[in-house]
């Protein structure tokens, strides 16, 4: 160990104890970046102020983390996810379906966006990503599932 580095470090890139992402047993099928963003979630009648955790062409990661709705089961719940970008002018809207609930954590599947919002979302996925054959790939896969 020279500088407080072990063979662990220096193979992987990461700390002793910290272990590599097995990325054959991730089941995404689509990138994601991360996106720290207050968004609007519209669920069962409600309209609440959420975090974004992360973004991919096919949903979002949000944090629900002032809502009573954390506590209670959304999965399955039909709503509509709203940002902006930057500026008021753009903004994205997509109509999401809850996947999955953890805590404060809510998983939501795109299931409907307009033109412009998923124009606007692969822009900003393809520059956060620096890969357009990438993006384009899945951009494909979400045309063609």
């Amino acid at each position: 160990m020279q500088n407080g580095l072990t063979f662990a470090t220096v193979m992987t890139g990461l700390p002793t104890g910290i272990q590599p992402m097995d990325l054959t047993s991730d089941r995404r099928q689509f990138q994601r970046i991360n996106f720290d963003r207050q968004a609007h979630l519209t669920l069962a009648d409600q309209s609440l102020v959420c975090e974004i955790i992360d973004l991919s062409l096919h949903g979002a990661l949000v944090n629900l983390s002032d809502s009573k709705m954390a506590e209670s089961s959304l999965i399955n719940q039909t709503g509509q996810l709203t940002f902006h970008l930057g500026d008021k002018d753009h903004s994205i809207n997509m109509t999401v379906t809850v996947s999955h609930h953890e805590q404060q954590n809510v998983g939501l599947e795109c299931t409907d966006i307009d033109l412009d919002s998923i124009s606007h979302l692969r822009r900003m996925i393809e520059l956060n990503t620096g890969d357009s054959q990438l993006l384009k790939r899945e951009f494909a896969a979400l045309l063609n599932p």
